[in-house]
């Protein structure tokens, strides 16, 4: 009975684990684009609604990870410029930079503003998303947006990096859809 807890434990674990990469494309190059689910980023005095997620480009030679954001907020005029920095830090302290993929206007939803910036993830900064991430510090045009560590479960970053790998192996759940049906 002992065993079959610890299977079943292991089997939810791999399956939760495994949720988070929602698309799993190949492009005619060969190209494969692996995309996560966005993480809720809120705090409860937030005007809008704020989310991230990794996301990963592969092709023969090279793996780009990428941090994306949908950032919104109520009557709020900003942009990141073309370049722009994005800080990581993790839980020791260390910092790393991450550079924007081009600038990123923002765009409204009636007096609601919306900007979807993402950042080139450098293969240094993997490793600190693995040990866990306190604060995210993105440059916008006026000034800076903090992301504090209690506004997102940095699991859910870990466990992003891990699916994508998981993924990039080939080890990935078989989904049945009758399943339950």
């Amino acid at each position: 009975m002992r065993k079959l807890l610890i299977i079943i434990a292991l089997m939810t674990f791999v399956l939760k684990a495994s949720a988070d990469v929602c698309v799993d494309s190949v492009a005619s190059d060969g190209t494969r684009y692996l995309y996560c689910s966005y993480e809720n980023t809120n705090t409860t005095d937030d005007n809008g609604i704020n989310l991230m997620a990794i996301s990963c480009k592969a092709n023969k030679t090279d793996t780009t990870y990428m941090l994306s954001f949908i950032l919104t907020q109520k009557y709020v005029f900003y942009s990141v410029p073309n370049k722009g920095k994005a800080y990581i830090k993790d839980v020791e302290g260390s910092i790393d930079s991450l550079v924007s993929v081009s600038s990123f206007g923002q765009h409204f939803l009636g007096n609601i503003s919306e900007i979807s910036p993402k950042y080139i993830i450098p293969k240094s900064a993997i490793p600190l998303i693995g040990k866990g991430v306190v604060k995210i510090r993105l440059e916008l045009s006026k000034g800076y947006y903090d992301i504090e560590a209690e506004n997102f479960n940095t699991e859910a970053l870990q466990k992003q990096i891990l699916d994508i790998e998981r993924y990039l192996n080939g080890l990935k759940p078989k989904v049945d859809l009758l399943k339950g049906f």
